[in-house]
């Protein structure tokens, strides 16, 4: 695992209605995991969401099989409305503005393939809505996103809204402000560890891999640094979406063009998993079988 980026966890679910909130805080206590109430789960139970500490290096895995345990002790149940949310922030520092054009751009070109990982109902959830359809609504292509000259431009542009639906797209930047993390929020529930630690090593993996195109960068081509704080004012130059498309097509990665993201004749949902594991090849064969594994179950 990448010790370079920290992760974190929030799990929802409906426990059974014998048991209070007070009894799940007392089970998860001893995992550190917190326990609070969401208003977006719907059903009949005691409805909560599990929210992991900051995590990293393989300590977070070990963490996160903990906490599946533990509640998945009470026998919560799960329907379309419970999710399993995956942050990732840079451990200590901040995203650079290209690093998060960059997983932008590969997100809106690989949301198919994280769809067929994902049963229907998580494909067209309320709080997890398309970033792709926004931008094709808004006759926007991937080169509108590379030139964007601040991470608050950027936002506004990814994850547009009301303060309340803001940040309930596939990937949400709204919570670089609070957490300066990324949220992949598409995911179904689920209490099973195995499938929570390769869904956070997917995303882990996904982001790091993004920031390392920009980084990978030769010096002479980089540009200046985009200087990017807490409150999201600073402002960083980005390179010409001509130049990335140079970097990404002589690095065998993916060509950025309006023409592929415009493509009317799309991958198959077979070829849709191969592209996203061709771009994660780097991180093992491990992760690779999970996401191969997980599609198949999904039915592709």
């Amino acid at each position: 695992m990448p010790s370079s980026l920290s992760y974190g966890v929030e799990l929802e679910f409906l426990f059974p209605q014998h048991y209070s909130r007070a009894d799940v805080e007392k089970t998860m206590r001893k995992t550190k995991w917190r326990v609070k109430t969401d208003d977006s789960i719907v059903g009949a139970g005691l409805a909560l969401e599990i929210n992991s500490p900051v995590l990293t290096g393989t300590s977070g895995f070990q963490s996160i099989v903990k906490a599946c345990r533990a509640a998945g002790a009470l026998c919560p149940q799960l329907n379309w409305s419970t999710a399993c949310h995956i942050h990732v922030g840079r451990d200590g520092s901040y995203w650079q503005l290209r690093q998060l054009q960059n997983l932008c751009a590969n997100f809106i070109e690989m949301e198919e393939s994280f769809d067929a990982l994902c049963p229907a109902y998580r494909k067209d959830s309320p709080y997890a809505r398309s970033n792709k359809k926004l931008l094709l609504d808004n006759n926007l292509a991937i080169q509108s996103l590379l030139a964007t000259t601040s991470t608050e431009q950027l936002i506004n542009l990814f994850n547009p809204g009301g303060t309340q639906g803001c940040r309930y797209f596939k990937l949400n930047l709204r919570s670089l402000g609070r957490h300066n993390t990324v949220e992949f929020r598409q995911f179904a529930g689920t209490s099973s560890a195995e499938e929570v630690a390769g869904i956070t090593a997917l995303c882990v993996w996904f982001a790091i891999l993004a920031g390392e195109r920009i980084g990978a960068l030769p010096k002479q081509e980089r540009g200046p640094p985009a200087r990017e704080g807490r409150n999201l004012r600073s402002r960083g130059r980005n390179k010409a979406a001509l130049e990335l498309n140079h970097v990404f097509s002589s690095r065998g990665v993916l060509a950025l063009s309006p023409a592929a993201f415009h493509n009317t004749a799309p991958y198959s949902p077979v070829q849709q998993v191969q592209q996203l594991l061709t771009f994660l090849e780097p991180a093992g064969q491990d992760l690779a079988d999970f996401v191969s594994t997980r599609a198949a179950s999904q039915s592709i």
